[in-house]
């Protein structure tokens, strides 16, 4: 049970990665490996079971992918709040 939640927390974690540029799959796909990473973690230990490195490149992945989607957010957020304030000094 524990290695089948670390295979999906680790290819979420990969997704999350991979659709960066589109931030709203990064974050979610990111949250969900997260937490199917800690969940295997945490069977992986009380059953001495395999699946550990999985679970835990899950985990390492799932962290990049929410980082990358939260930097993508502000830096748009400052890019168009600074677009617009350049186009409002003009009118």
């Amino acid at each position: 049970m524990g290695k089948g939640l670390a295979i999906a927390g680790m290819v979420l974690g990969i997704v999350s990665i991979v659709f960066s540029w589109a931030w709203f799959i990064a974050i979610i796909c990111g949250i969900v490996g997260l937490v199917l990473s800690l969940v295997a973690l945490k069977k992986i230990k009380a059953r001495q079971a395999e699946g550990k490195g999985m679970a835990i490149a899950g985990l390492v992945c799932s962290i990049v992918g929410i980082a990358i989607g939260v930097a993508i957010v502000i830096i748009t957020a400052v890019v168009i709040g600074s677009v617009v304030s350049i186009v409002g000094s003009f009118a």
